[in-house]
């Protein structure tokens, strides 16, 4: 199954605010436009952490 050119749904790990509580949520990621790609990321690197701690 491809997903090229369409939207897909995911669960994603998301920030709302800095010192918060992460939540997981189902989103939609809609398909790439000109000169954009959609990639997937799984491990948080220690730069994601420190802007969530700071």
């Amino acid at each position: 199954m491809t997903t090229a050119g369409n939207v897909i749904k995911c669960k994603a790990v998301v920030a709302w605010e800095p010192q918060q509580p992460v939540v997981i949520e189902e989103i939609e990621v809609a398909p790439p436009q000109a000169n954009e790609v959609r990639i997937k990321v799984r491990p948080l690197c220690h730069s994601d952490l420190y802007c969530l701690l700071k």
